[in-house]
């Protein structure tokens, strides 16, 4: 399931899979990697090894779907930058 491929900059198809690298996308954002995969309405489910962190939620609405990657990334750069 993860034999990746690259899909876009940043962002990596395995079997069902989807992995986020962050700071590829974007070399300001934290370097935390993204595994699991998006829904059409804002809904998700990822882990984040390097915090070991799992993430699940909906937004449901269709209109939300990029919205949901800037929400995980918001979370994920508080929960770095407040980790004891």
């Amino acid at each position: 399931m993860q034999d990746w491929t690259p899909a876009g900059k940043g962002v990596y198809y395995g079997y069902g899979l989807m992995q986020w690298r962050l700071n590829e996308l974007f070399p300001l954002l934290p370097n935390l990697t993204l595994v699991g995969h998006s829904g059409f309405t804002g809904s998700f489910m990822y882990y984040c090894p390097e915090l070991n962190v799992y993430l699940t939620g909906t937004f449901n609405q269709s209109a939300f779907q990029k919205g949901a990657i800037k929400f995980l990334i918001d979370v994920l750069r508080h929960m770095r930058d407040t980790k004891v």
